[in-house]
């Protein structure tokens, strides 16, 4: 009897152990502190099974308005360089090579700010960094109406732009570290529709502001959005889940989750206790999108952003385009807003695609169509030509962009799951 009870006994304790073991990388063994058990899911759980079983509910709908909105914000900040260059050129009397220098400098600053804020946040974490730049990208912004002339305008721009190229992926890291993985790539479109959003808010801004207050008082309206937003962040944002895991605060990470069930009406699945990462936060570097399984992906994904930022950058010289066709101020201001308009259904298109076709088909449609309307751009004369060609393409380019984001998302998550490789994600918004 003594024997059996003892082979009873190392059989529980087994048992014990493999129930700790989890299937999606959730990592090794660990003591826990007593906590309630979960109605459904008994012993550690991983975090990927922890978000999927609280569902999407009305916590994903706080952190995606937040996240959007962000987006929203970034899309003022970005659009108000066609207007821009089309005011400071008439202003200053710059010669294109010289207005062209505005847009250079946005990009170089979004280069930068991709990779040095992709890296803060994997340091000292997604709400710091969140937050961080958004509050750049707004008091820079209110700097920006002090230039006192043209050269510190184009220092000041640089500098804003490294907080737009930090926030701009990172509302798609933080969103997608929230929500769980059943129609995730159609929830990451559909951020998109925010960025188009705030293009069409900075169009109806330069509308009303430009023509009568000037081109400082219209960076001051455009900045406002995003230091709004940044001081939201600090009292609403949580810090991500997947952050804290990495980092072995698995105690903060769970209270998230318990919020999140309570939050989402399955309060039967709080308590649930977390197992730690596998994987050591330091073992993510910009090498691992060059590995064996990532290497065809990474130079494909670099390819598509690349030759899709020129099709993207055409909206940043539409005012001077539509002007050099002899256009009218406030009828290029109106065609500016219907165009910006075209975007969101592109994206709510994109969202539904790609969950029906697929991802890779849903990207192969929409860029094989915006080159097709953008060469139908190139190639118009008349003023309703020109605007009907300018609608299709937004409304492609934006579903290409969409669709492309959510794949890359979602790419890096599902083949690097042990790996907190999100600074190196931030690479392709470099572009």
């Amino acid at each position: 009897q003594q024997q059996q009870q003892q082979e009873q006994q190392q059989q529980s304790q087994q048992g014990d152990g493999d129930a700790r073991k989890q299937p999606d990388s959730v990592g090794v063994e660990r003591p826990h502190a007593k906590r309630p058990k979960s109605a459904r899911l008994n012993g550690v759980v991983g975090l990927n099974t922890a978000i999927d079983v609280m569902g999407a509910g009305w916590y994903q709908v706080g952190i995606g308005l937040l996240c959007g909105l962000s987006e929203a914000a970034d899309g003022i900040q970005q659009i108000s360089v066609s207007f821009l260059i089309h005011s400071f050129g008439q202003l200053f009397h710059l010669k294109n090579h010289s207005k062209a220098l505005i847009g250079s400098f946005s990009g170089g600053g979004m280069l930068l700010g991709a990779l040095v804020w992709g890296r803060i946040s994997d340091l000292r974490g997604r709400k710091f960094a969140f937050v961080g730049t958004l509050l750049m990208t707004g008091i820079i912004g209110l700097m920006c109406a002090l230039a006192q002339n043209f050269k510190s305008f184009l220092v000041l721009r640089f500098l804003l732009c490294i907080g737009i190229g930090g926030n701009v992926p990172l509302a798609f890291t933080v969103f997608t570290e929230f929500s769980p993985r059943l129609n995730r790539g159609a929830y990451l479109t559909m951020l998109e529709a925010f960025w188009a959003l705030g293009a069409v808010a900075s169009c109806v801004i330069a509308l009303f502001v430009l023509p009568t207050q000037g081109w400082k008082a219209y960076v001051v309206w455009c900045s406002i959005p995003s230091i709004a937003l940044g001081i939201a962040g600090i009292f609403v944002l949580p810090e991500s889940p997947r952050y804290l895991v990495i980092h072995g605060r698995i105690d903060e990470a769970e209270l998230i989750l318990d919020s999140m069930a309570e939050t989402n009406g399955r309060p039967q699945y709080k308590g649930l206790r977390l197992a730690e990462a596998s994987e050591t936060f330091e073992s993510s570097n910009v090498r691992d999108l060059f590995s064996p399984s990532l290497r065809v992906s990474t130079i494909g994904l670099f390819v598509m952003y690349f030759s899709l930022s020129f099709g993207c950058g055409i909206f940043i010289w539409l005012p001077t385009l539509l002007q050099s066709k002899k256009m009218a101020v406030m009828s290029m201001y109106r065609s500016m807003i219907i165009m910006a308009l075209s975007q969101i259904p592109g994206v709510i298109f994109a969202s539904f695609l790609v969950e029906r076709v697929g991802r890779r088909p849903a990207i192969a449609v929409f860029f094989l169509f915006g080159s097709l309307t953008t060469g139908l751009f190139a190639l118009a004369e008349s003023h309703r030509i020109v605007v009907i060609a300018t609608i299709l393409m937004e409304f492609f380019l934006a579903g290409a962009n969409g669709s492309l984001s959510a794949y890359t998302v979602i790419k890096l998550t599902d083949d690097n799951s042990n790996n907190n490789s999100y600074s190196c994600y931030h690479l392709f918004f470099c572009r």
